[in-house]
């Protein structure tokens, strides 16, 4: 009996144990107190980074190759070499327009200076005796302006008077005392002022020493550097008579130092001619610049002329 009540008493002892624990359970697992079902929040979504990735390098440039130099032809062993010819001297003759580097104009009013001078020298036996050597070579420049003039492409004033005028300067530069000197001016004047002779027998030939008209050279170069920064008309004219003396010392290369080198006298003297005429043409533009620009190469002819055909000045 004892056994079977305390077997009894354990069983409940036991049923309301797992019952306390039930309730327990229920208790924590069950709605809350209000009937209110509080729901937990839901987790925001996890958003993974995107991985780094790293730029891809650029591209190298693409380096187009250098085109191949097309191949060089020889020409053929036997086909000749195509050789320039090297431009000759022109001729000192009519074919060259004597305006072209000479204006008419510009030499006739050389022609009024040196009658001008002429005149003055013999004014006297005192003058003439300070000024012979003058007069030679002032003579010879009017033969050359005479033959210029008398055989020019343009019409002047001395066109006409030009045989008698050059006929009167050669026997004016031949002579050796006062009275003749004195005589023969007279003449030179009167003959610039009458029409006499024909101007077509007129040729180009020697009609000067040329020592006398190398004498007047640098002296009227003088001249003309002075009339560049003073008068340039007047500059003109000096440098048309330079190249008119070069027009007519073509053939003279046998009163030079080296006589037989006749075709190279003819190059220097066309040199110059042309480069005088140059300095003739950029004075009657009245372009200081171009003046300035063309007296270089007047020099160098003169420079380069010395060097072959007066080669004792240039030692000096």
């Amino acid at each position: 009996m004892s056994s079977v009540s305390r077997f009894s008493w354990l069983a409940a002892s036991m049923l309301v144990v797992v019952v306390l624990a039930c309730g327990i359970t229920l208790t924590g697992c069950g709605p809350a107190p209000d009937d209110r079902t509080v729901s937990d929040p839901e987790p925001e979504p996890v958003v993974e980074p995107e991985p780094i990735v790293d730029p891809e390098p650029d591209p190298e440039p693409v380096v187009e190759p250098d085109p191949e130099p097309e191949p060089v032809v020889e020409p053929e062993p036997d086909s000749d070499p195509i050789v320039e010819p090297e431009p000759g001297p022109e001729p000192a003759s009519g074919d060259v327009k004597i305006s072209s580097f000479a204006p008419a104009a510009d030499l006739a009013g050389r022609v009024e200076y040196y009658l001008g001078q002429l005149t003055r020298w013999v004014e006297s036996e005192e003058d003439y005796a300070e000024n012979q050597e003058k007069i030679a070579k002032d003579s010879s420049t009017i033969a050359v302006l005479a033959l210029v003039l008398g055989l020019h492409d343009e019409d002047n004033q001395y066109k006409a008077a030009a045989p008698g005028l050059l006929e009167a300067a050669q026997q004016l530069a031949a002579t050796s005392d006062y009275a003749s000197a004195r005589a023969a001016t007279a003449a030179v004047v009167a003959a610039a002022a009458s029409p006499s002779g024909d101007a077509g027998e007129l040729k180009w030939e020697k009609v000067a020493p040329m020592s006398e008209l190398m004498k007047q050279v640098p002296l009227v170069n003088t001249s003309l550097k002075r009339y560049i920064r003073r008068d340039l008309n007047r500059a003109a004219e000096y440098a048309a008579l330079i190249a008119a003396i070069a027009h007519c010392t073509l053939d003279n290369a046998d009163e030079t130092e080296a006589p037989d080198q006749v075709e190279q006298w003819k190059a220097f003297s066309i040199q110059m001619r042309q480069a005088a005429g140059a300095v003739v043409a950029a004075a009657h533009a009245e372009d200081e610049a171009a003046v300035a620009a063309a007296m270089e190469p007047l020099a160098v002819s003169c420079e380069d002329c010395h060097a072959v055909f007066h080669k004792e000045e240039e030692e000096e």
